[in-house]
């Protein structure tokens, strides 16, 4: 079954080359791209997403905010944040919220794609762990 991935960028081109380069893993991988959090809210209300990258700078509410609020719907979906605006701020309010992992512009693609993968199988494990320690 596909992994659904859902990007917000306000950036069309930056949105795209993300977009295209997370399908390029594969077709186990469907992705989406809105532009603000606002279309994330409603996109997460009516789609199940398996994974959120997000960028921190948007008109309205912020990457931050987004995941803020994804926390108190779906406290253990993954997300990513993306800035071009890195600081020990940002990245300490990312740990708080519980990001998956945070990228400051420009970053690799080869590492994103990674933090990608390694994002959507974190629950799994997360998962079994629980499970081994109700079982003991």
């Amino acid at each position: 079954m596909a992994k659904n991935i859902l990007i917000v960028d306000d950036e069309p081109k930056v949105g795209y080359f993300l977009k295209e380069s997370v399908e390029s893993l594969g077709p186990d991988y469907a992705v989406s791209h809105v532009r603000s959090a606002e279309d994330a809210l409603t996109a997460l209300a009516r789609t199940p997403y398996d994974l959120v990258v997000t960028d921190l700078r948007m008109p309205g509410l912020t990457g931050l905010d987004l995941i803020g609020r994804v926390r108190h719907e779906q406290p253990f979906l993954p997300a990513i944040l993306i800035t071009a605006y890195g600081s020990d701020e940002v990245a300490a309010a990312a740990r708080r919220l519980q990001t998956t992992h945070y990228f400051t512009k420009p970053f690799r693609i080869e590492e994103f794609l990674q933090a990608v993968q390694d994002s959507l199988e974190q629950p799994a494990q997360s998962l079994a762990r629980r499970l081994e320690r109700v079982t003991q």
